[in-house]
């Protein structure tokens, strides 16, 4: 946690790996060179981001780590439109997300498997990187289906076995 009235700066999370590191793990054992590994993480980050976008559960994280999926929301707010509020004289115009039919997307880090006020949960924060969460919005603008997930539904494994088949099962018996 940062000191009382600072912030908490995030830095690049598009890609974290860099020469320190890679130099760190060449002194474990690591047989890749800097310009492998480089390439290893990226073509992993690129399948893992492929399976959050077009999985309805998203991509599960190892030791019980728990899921990382896209869900969608209604917002508390709607989003202000602040290109038209400033063309309407400063009185707020909101988006009406047709589109969408007032959901909105994010991705979400659903933690499973630990105890809530564990120690792990005050280490680790997870954000999206614009990319990802770019790509997901795309998807979802463009009609691709997105469940509004909890962490209820991740708590038992059957239950969300049961609702991918009953999906799955259903779209296999129309064709």
């Amino acid at each position: 946690m940062p000191a009382k009235g600072s912030t908490l700066r995030y830095g690049n999370r598009d890609f974290i790996f860099n020469e320190q590191i890679w130099k760190e793990l060449k002194d474990k054992g690591l047989k890749f060179s800097y310009a492998e590994s480089n390439k290893i993480i990226r073509e992993c980050n690129a399948v893992i981001s492929e399976v959050i976008t077009e999985e309805s559960d998203g991509f599960k994280l190892p030791m019980g780590l728990g899921y990382i999926c896209a869900t969608r929301f209604t917002p508390k707010k709607p989003a202000i439109d602040w290109q038209a509020t400033k063309k309407n004289g400063g009185k707020h115009v909101y988006f009406n997300n047709l589109g969408t039919f007032g959901f909105s997307i994010s991705v979400k880090w659903f933690r499973v498997g630990r105890i809530t006020n564990s120690s792990i949960n005050e280490i680790f924060k997870f954000r999206a990187c614009k990319k990802l969460a770019t790509q997901i919005s795309k998807r979802f603008k463009s009609g691709k289906p997105y469940s509004e997930l909890s962490a209820s539904d991740f708590i038992q494994k059957g239950m969300l076995q049961n609702l991918y088949n009953k999906k799955y099962r259903k779209d296999l018996k129309e064709q």
